[in-house]
């Protein structure tokens, strides 16, 4: 739903499949784990729910940088891309370009 851009779907879809299940439906391994955090944000991020998306975000980050992997740093630019698009208060700004600091490594 995210490469359609159907962000509303997408955000349904995830909050779906998280309640369903007593524990969340994410990949065993960090790097799955961290590109699935970045993909559930994105989700909210593309229909203006900056308050949703950005502390899946900020608890993402810190992994991110642990993982150092080009294939994860890569994820967030997809939500960055979201959220800058979106009216955005300071906080969630210097969010967004500590996501974007990330793609490039």
């Amino acid at each position: 739903m995210l490469s359609l851009r159907r962000f509303e779907r997408a955000a349904h879809l995830f909050a779906v499949e998280l309640r369903r299940r007593r524990r969340p439906a994410v990949p065993a391994d960090g790097d799955s784990r961290a590109r699935f955090a970045v993909r559930q944000a994105t989700a909210p991020a593309g229909v203006g729910r900056l308050d949703d998306a950005c502390p899946i975000v900020e608890a993402t980050l810190p992994v991110i940088k642990r993982i150092d992997s080009a294939t994860v740093r890569a994820e967030p630019g997809r939500f960055v891309e979201r959220a800058r698009t979106r009216n955005a208060g300071p906080g969630r700004l210097a969010l967004t370009d500590a996501s974007a600091a990330l793609t490039t490594g």
